[in-house]
């Protein structure tokens, strides 16, 4: 929740592009904690699509989210969108903002948002 907390102080003050840093890192850490309290196998690794195991620690947001979706606690559309905002986040990097041409702003950080709440219910409903 730390976390959240610190991407709220970001949105209010209008420090978006971070707002987006966080979202995603919330997002990414939320799922990692629920898919391998769900899964405590998962603790041994996320299988690849090449079948090669990633430890926990080293397992990609893009993963974590396939994961959730493959073992039906995520829908298709809290899947596809919180990929976009997976990409999003990715915008730590500031070469892929400016190559992209993104100037995040409130209405940015508010689509951000709509996906994550998508993946909490769906976690919820799943459980």
């Amino acid at each position: 929740m730390e976390r959240v907390t610190e991407t709220q102080i970001c949105e209010q003050h209008g420090a978006y592009g971070l707002t987006l840093i966080g979202i995603g890192s919330f997002a990414e850490a939320l799922l990692l904690d629920v898919l391998t309290h769900r899964d405590p196998t998962l603790l041994q690794g996320f299988v690849l699509p090449n079948g090669k195991l990633v430890p926990p620690e080293r397992t990609s947001f893009s993963l974590l989210l396939d994961t959730a979706r493959s073992r039906g606690w995520i829908q298709m559309d809290a899947h596809d969108f919180m990929k976009i905002v997976r990409d999003y986040r990715n915008f730590v990097h500031l070469r892929q903002q400016q190559e992209r041409g993104v100037t995040p702003d409130r209405d940015t950080v508010g689509m951000c948002w709509g996906p994550v709440l998508a993946v909490l219910n769906d976690l919820e409903t799943s459980r």
